[in-house]
């Protein structure tokens, strides 16, 4: 297994605008939608079921995610106060070296 990311960095920005255009469009499309069959269908249980329907069907795009490896666990090896502390440095070490903006 390697830690290379699906997405190249040159590409970082594109992936960032499409997640959080996908975002807004299907909260507020999905929400839209869940009000009008709430309002059109004669039984209120039927726009849930609808809409779970749907959100099972977006699940099939889960199919060409490729799983990412998940990180070790070290909890207990180094104990809760330890493992804090290096979650805490590496994640202001990447915002140190990150790029502003």
């Amino acid at each position: 297994m390697t830690d290379k990311p699906d997405t190249p960095p040159d590409q970082v920005g594109r992936v960032s605008a499409w997640y959080q255009a996908g975002n807004l469009g299907g909260t507020g499309l999905g929400g839209g939608l869940g009000l009008w069959l709430l309002e059109t269908l004669p039984q209120p249980w039927m726009a849930g079921a609808t809409m779970g329907a749907l959100m099972l069907v977006c699940c099939g795009a889960l199919v060409f995610v490729r799983e990412q490896p998940a990180a070790p666990h070290r909890v207990g090896e180094l104990g809760l106060v330890a493992a804090v502390g290096g979650v805490v440095r590496r994640v202001t070490g990447r915002l140190l070296r990150a790029r502003l903006g």
